[in-house]
């Protein structure tokens, strides 16, 4: 820092190798006269404000170009700039402040302003020594995650996506995830989803359960084979995904029969859902070894209401009436439960 302030105090009779020693510093040097002109701008100002020395040399440094913000983002003009303190009072002067690029970004700096005497020791200018400030930097992006995650947290308030949540996570187990299609498992139904539903009718949420079942899956695996049928499982379940919305839950229940639960239905949306599912099915063809396999599915769904007291078998059986009643109505439909 001596050898910089030597050669600082120089500036009116600095030579090209003086230039040249500045612009080798991995600091900012900014250099002023008596008339507030910028007199010297190295590589690093260059970098880091998007100013050129082109652009500034010779100009005031106080005309939208050194700018210094404090921590109550209040600009230090006039008396209380830096650069004015210091060719005023003549006195070294150490800061951590925020300086204006370019762009009018905040970057935090750390700044050390001297004053520049000639050799009779009249005042003759001052130059201010930039450098950031990583401990602010690192502060900030700190603050910033911080209140990205507060953020993320007010938006999983809601009931439904905290449940969401849990079954992301929940699908990440490869105990509860279908090897071949990577939707739940029968484990996963066994095991979890009765606290699940309980916790959408504790919500308030009406829900739908859909059965989902491959037609003639058994002729699909007797003409092509086993793999075919898992081509056409994995394509299946693919589809349903794509369909389904984020807060569906998709089970794979039986070798080539599906489950999803859809809280926060009613008849009507239930029903869209359904033929969603029925006809993206049915457009998809699915190729296996050079062949197109014409697959459709049959659906059974019922709907059960927030205030119904029933359990999830109980649901899951009346779904799997209106899916019978499907298939005996010639398959490539969907049915829903009605009761008796």
């Amino acid at each position: 820092m001596a050898i910089i302030i030597q050669q600082i105090n120089e500036i009116e009779h600095k030579t090209q190798i003086n230039c040249e020693i500045f612009n080798f510093l991995q600091e900012g040097i900014l250099i002023i006269n008596q008339n507030s002109e910028i007199k010297f701008w190295n590589n690093y100002l260059e970098t880091l404000t998007g100013y050129l020395l082109d652009e500034v040399l010779n100009k005031k440094y106080n005309d939208n170009i050194v700018r210094h913000f404090n921590n109550n983002d209040e600009e230090l003009l006039g008396e209380s700039c830096p650069l004015n303190i210091v060719l005023n009072q003549g006195n070294n002067y150490s800061a951590s402040l925020y300086m204006a690029d370019k762009q009018g970004l905040y970057i935090p700096v750390q700044i050390n302003v001297v004053p520049l005497f000639d050799v009779n020791g009249n005042l003759v200018g001052a130059a201010e020594i930039i450098t950031r400030n990583s401990t602010i930097e690192r502060v900030e992006k700190a603050y910033e995650n911080l209140k990205e995650k507060l953020n993320d947290s007010k938006k999983i308030m809601n009931k439904l996506y905290l449940t969401s949540e849990k079954l992301n996570k929940t699908l990440e187990e490869n105990v509860h995830n279908d090897i071949l299609t990577g939707v739940f498992n029968r484990h996963f139904i066994n095991n979890e989803l009765e606290n699940i539903v309980k916790e959408f009718q504790a919500s308030g949420l009406n829900i739908a359960f859909l059965l989902i079942d491959i037609d003639n899956f058994s002729k699909i695996n007797n003409r092509y084979g086993l793999l075919a049928g898992d081509e056409v499982i994995k394509k299946v379940a693919k589809l349903l995904t794509g369909s389904c919305r984020n807060t569906d839950i998709i089970c794979r229940y039986t070798g080539n029969k599906f489950l999803v639960i859809s809280p926060g239905s009613n008849t009507e949306n239930t029903e869209i859902l359904a033929e969603k599912i029925r006809k993206n099915i049915e457009v998809n063809k699915i190729r296996f070894q050079n062949r197109e396999l014409i697959t459709t599915v049959s659906i059974g769904y019922s709907l059960k209401e927030s205030h119904i007291m029933t359990s999830l078998l109980e649901q899951i059986n009346m779904a799997e009436e209106a899916l019978l009643l499907a298939k005996k109505e010639g398959r490539n439909r969907s049915v829903m439960f009605r009761p008796q």
